[in-house]
């Protein structure tokens, strides 16, 4: 919950009837802000942070496929994860 709070994405009131609460409507909190929070970094392999990578032939793919997660992620809010009721 440290790194949660750390992100501005849950706070938290003290004593009795405390607890922590969503700093935000769910519908602006997405998954890819809570991973990265609770992951640091999303990077599969070095080759993703540099923009200039001669070490191997596939660095391109892998900078697609970060990409391509973080887009995932963040493309879900926690309004989507609850689902239709």
């Amino acid at each position: 919950m440290r790194a949660l709070g750390k992100e501005n994405i849950v706070g938290a009131t003290r004593g009795v009837a405390g607890g922590y609460f969503l700093t935000k409507e769910p519908s602006l909190v997405t998954v890819g802000q809570i991973v990265r929070a609770l992951e640091e970094n999303l990077e599969i392999i070095d080759c993703v942070k540099k923009t200039e990578c001669n070490k191997c032939p596939s660095a391109n793919i892998w900078r697609k496929l970060h990409k391509g997660i973080n887009e995932l992620l963040d493309s879900i809010t926690l309004l989507d994860m609850k689902g239709k009721e």
